[in-house]
């Protein structure tokens, strides 16, 4: 039955990846703007755009560099750093498609461009302390936080919630419909299990749904017996993301952690 839900599970929709793009562009950019303000009150020449750019100067063979002379004349350096914004405006449309699906690793991937920001700055001949590191460090800072935030907003966590047996109810000993609901925005339910005190995870039944947005049943028949018991729910949606356990809020990112109701039967 795994293998089988395997193939079910569905990748981000076009419109989420576009947001997402959008969402590394503009963490990009912040990055570089965080980068420029604290470049301009330490030191110019750490901007990581200007210690980048020199870097690539320096690293360009001579042959080359005459032909940008000539085709740019005294607007080379600019060429160059506009090409430079270019290829990082690239870098962050891909790292914000990348973190949709992996958000970690995404917001990870801005602050190793942050670390080679850094040690470019530091190893550049004019460079006079270990300060000049600050800019790139401090904005891939921002720009890791934005992104990882921006995208979590795209989508909220997989929910699922217990209907019966309602809070503190009372049921008869005997077989018990344990019943809810689990939705996963864009993504869909793959699975609902159902704990019974700290016994193993059961697989709930899952009705049959009309498109992923929607809220899908899931339903457990389950043979109680006298005493208090904790039902615990958590879902699984399609991408493999397992309800978290940790509860919180709404803000900024959709409330989480597993559904659990205290009953107890007669």
């Amino acid at each position: 039955m795994r293998g089988e839900k395997k193939d079910q599970r569905v990748r981000p929709g076009w419109p989420r990846l576009a947001l997402g793009a959008l969402s590394g562009a503009l963490a990009g950019f912040a990055a570089l703007a965080v980068a420029e303000v604290v470049a301009a009150g330490l030191r110019p020449q750490s901007s990581p755009v200007i210690a980048v750019g020199g870097a690539s100067i320096d690293a360009t063979p001579a042959p080359v560099k005459d032909w940008a002379i000539r085709h740019f004349g005294t607007n080379d350096k600019l060429v160059l750093q506009l090409g430079i914004l270019t290829v990082l405006t690239v870098l962050a449309l891909v790292l914000g498609v990348l973190t949709v699906r992996f958000r970690r690793v995404g917001a990870a991937g801005v602050l190793l461009f942050g670390v080679i920001g850094a040690a470019v700055a530091i190893s550049r001949p004019d460079s006079t302390s270990l300060t000049d590191a600050l800019p790139s460090v401090l904005g891939a800072v921002a720009g890791a936080l934005l992104v990882y935030v921006l995208v979590g907003r795209l989508t909220a966590p997989a929910r699922s919630t217990a209907g019966d047996p309602r809070p503190f109810a009372r049921p008869k000993a005997g077989t018990v419909m344990v019943a809810g609901v689990a939705w996963a925005q864009n993504r869909g339910i793959d699975e609902v299990e159902v704990r019974i005190d700290d016994g193993p995870w059961r697989e709930a039944r899952l009705a049959a749904e009309d498109t992923r947005d929607t809220w899908r049943q899931w339903s457990l028949p389950w043979q109680a017996t006298k005493g208090g018991h904790t039902l615990n729910v958590r879902a699984t949606d399609r991408t493999g993301t397992v309800q978290t356990d940790k509860r919180t809020r709404t803000i900024p990112d959709g409330a989480s952690g597993w559904h659990s109701v205290v009953v107890t039967v007669e």
